[in-house]
């Protein structure tokens, strides 16, 4: 008889992240991941290195926002050089994010993503103009 081995129950579906519905009827166990979702972003975060973090993930984030308000406010200043520009290094950098592999912890989904792109927009937002005006 060939020996056979026990496979480890996935937690998440690592495509989705979402959890696997059918854990606890495999294990006998409640799913961990669905227990507390705080000790799972201290998991993740502890997981994960500094540079996946915060230069993968925070740096990244906060200049594709940035770049994207960019775009909207040289647009609605009406300086066709600077829209070009900010298409240009809008779209150059893109490449990079689209590319890189999709999250799928609860901290790159509700933490490394949104709030650094969210505050990389604004500033964008409030900087933009200086930065149009001073090239002008």
């Amino acid at each position: 008889m060939e020996h056979m081995r026990k496979n480890k129950i996935p937690k998440y579906d690592p495509q989705t992240g979402e959890l696997n519905p059918y854990y606890e009827q495999l294990t006998g166990k409640k799913n961990p991941m669905a227990i507390k979702p705080i000790k799972i972003l201290v998991d993740d975060y502890k997981s994960a290195s500094p540079k996946e973090i915060w230069i993968d993930g925070v740096l990244y984030n906060f200049i594709y926002g940035f770049l994207g308000a960019m775009i909207i406010v040289s647009i609605t200043i009406k300086i066709d050089i600077a829209i070009l520009f900010a298409y240009l290094i809008y779209y150059f950098f893109v490449g990079k994010v689209i590319n890189r592999p999709k999250y799928v912890t609860s901290l790159g989904k509700f933490i490394v993503f949104p709030i650094p792109t969210a505050l990389g927009a604004f500033i964008g937002y409030k900087i933009t103009p200086m930065i149009i005006q001073f090239l002008t």
